[in-house]
C-alpha cells in the first residue's frame, strides 16, 4: 500500500497504536497502527492492506490488555 493511499483511505473507528519494545535494542522501539483493514509499520514506514480483513479489533483488544 502507497502513503497516498492510506491517506485516501482513512477509517473512522476502532484503531490501535502499538509499541514494541526489542530485548537488545532499548534505544530503538517500533510499533504500527493497526485499524481493521490497514497497518502502518513504524519502524520502515511501510503501509500494509489487509487482505483477509476486516481485522479482529476486539480479539487484539482483549489481548492487548492482558499484557
Amino acid at each position: 500500500m502507497k502513503e497516498d493511499e492510506w491517506n485516501d483511505s482513512v477509517q473512522y473507528g476502532k484503531s490501535f497504536r502499538i509499541t514494541v519494545l526489542i530485548n537488545g535494542e532499548p534505544d530503538k522501539p517500533t510499533g504500527a497502527s493497526i485499524d481493521e483493514q490497514r497497518v502502518l509499520y513504524y519502524r520502515d514506514g511501510s503501509y500494509y492492506r489487509v487482505l483477509n480483513g476486516p481485522m479482529d479489533l476486539d480479539w487484539l483488544d482483549t489481548m492487548y490488555s492482558k499484557e
